[in-house]
């Protein structure tokens, strides 16, 4: 019986516990990312539907967050249903004809994309001292995902109103 009979199960059970970990993660994190929207969505239709007003500092008062990271996160939640607010009384039947129809022009979508890029650095410079500190590769994570998001919005931005 040779040595690797014994090791490659022991391997192969290793790399799929790692590659369950990070599944697990990274749904962790979509849902978590969504919440947000999900919730700046909720007050947006309370908005519209509903004719209230605009109550993002409820939702924020319910979430466990640190203090110094409420008034950024009602801030971006304030950005999202300003642009979820804007979308559902806009008219057309796609979603390239309500941001056309709800931005007017390019320069108008990326001044949103520029506001929401803004709230989401500052909530992310409030929440990353409370971050663990053993996991550096965290910092490189946020970077890349701002630079990736902001080539993203971009995009879309030209292609919408080409």
């Amino acid at each position: 019986m040779s040595i690797w009979m014994i090791l490659i199960p022991i391997i192969i059970v290793y790399h799929m516990f790692r590659f369950k970990k990070y599944v697990d993660g990274k749904n962790k994190f979509a849902q978590n990312y969504l919440k947000s929207r999900e919730q700046a969505l909720d007050a947006a239709h309370a908005v519209v539907a509903e004719g209230r007003a605009k109550e993002v500092n409820s939702i924020t008062g319910q979430i466990p967050l640190p203090a110094e990271a409420r008034g950024p996160y009602s801030h971006l939640l304030s950005v999202l249903a300003d642009h979820y607010v804007a979308l559902l009384q806009a008219e057309g039947e796609t979603i390239d004809a309500l941001l056309r129809r709800a931005y007017r022009s390019r320069t108008d979508y990326l001044l949103f994309f520029n506001q929401l890029s803004q709230a989401e650095k500052r909530l992310n410079a409030a929440l990353r001292p409370h971050l663990d500190q053993e996991h550096k590769e965290i910092d490189e994570a946020i970077r890349r995902i701002q630079e990736i998001s902001e080539h993203m919005r971009r995009e879309e931005a030209y292609r919408v109103f080409a």
